[in-house]
């Protein structure tokens, strides 16, 4: 009876472990499962480099994949542009520092989010569907403010020197740190403010600072996934992105 008992066993056992270990299988691969690009270089202009959460470093070239929690830098003579799912756009300048620090964009969804650091350095920045679904989700922070948006249109420069810059072109931004708030409109013809410290309330200007004078152009683009390359090129994209006042050129798709 003993042998009979234990003969029946081994095809139970045989299947239990087998069942173990495809659902050891399918965990690991869902826990280990590669991330979901969330946008993609439209263009680069010299050395633009994405450092991932664990420092890793991706050397950035045109139709590269960009993901969530990617800090995206670009060098002395380094700039490019970044187009998201939602169609949101941003144009790095050089001398940068951006870091996506959380995004969630599904069309069904009610709980989209963006929000991204300047640690330094400027960006125009065109806002897509999630600043019009969700705008209390949409922020970008700064050393000395944070920024909420409202369906717009604006570019930013910061430094340590000449602390932040901004330069409203559509909608409305709210600019907001620890010694108050401003509200740069459109259609209240409020379109610039400085702010000099986290502490110092930020001030509305008549005109636009200095320091955001060359910031690369938007070029008006759509995210295209199937042309991912990985992102692992090394090779800058070839392609001539002047400098000067910031402008939409339409038309344009990196398909």
């Amino acid at each position: 009876m003993r042998v009979f008992s234990h003969l029946t066993l081994k095809p139970f056992s045989l299947f239990f472990f087998i069942f173990f270990g495809l659902m050891v299988l399918a965990y690991t691969q869902s826990t280990y499962a590669a991330p979901e690009p969330i946008g993609q270089m439209v263009w680069v202009k010299g050395s633009v480099q994405a450092v991932t959460a664990t420092n890793e470093t991706r050397t950035l070239q045109r139709r590269s994949p960009v993901y969530e929690r990617d800090t995206i830098v670009t060098s002395a003579a380094g700039s490019g542009q970044i187009v998201f799912s939602d169609k949101s756009m941003v144009a790095l300048r050089s001398s940068t520092t951006f870091k996506i620090d959380q995004y969630k964009f599904n069309q069904s969804s009610k709980n989209n989010a963006y929000v991204v650091s300047l640690a330094k350095g400027g960006f125009r920045i065109i806002t897509g569907l999630i600043s019009k679904g969700n705008p209390e989700n949409y922020r970008v922070r700064t050393p000395v403010a944070t920024i909420g948006v409202r369906g717009t249109d604006f570019t930013i420069f910061y430094s340590r020197s000449s602390g932040l810059a901004t330069s409203l072109s559509k909608g409305i931004i709210v600019i907001v740190n620890e010694a108050g708030e401003i509200e740069l409109n459109e259609k209240m013809n409020r379109m610039y403010a400085e702010i000099s410290g986290l502490r110092t309330m930020p001030v509305i200007k008549s005109s636009p600072s200095p320091t955001l004078k060359g910031q690369p152009q938007i070029i008006s683009s759509v995210m295209s996934p199937s042309s991912f390359d990985g992102g692992s090129s090394t090779a800058p994209a070839r392609m001539n992105v002047p400098s000067g006042p910031s402008r939409t050129v339409s038309g344009f798709c990196i398909n």
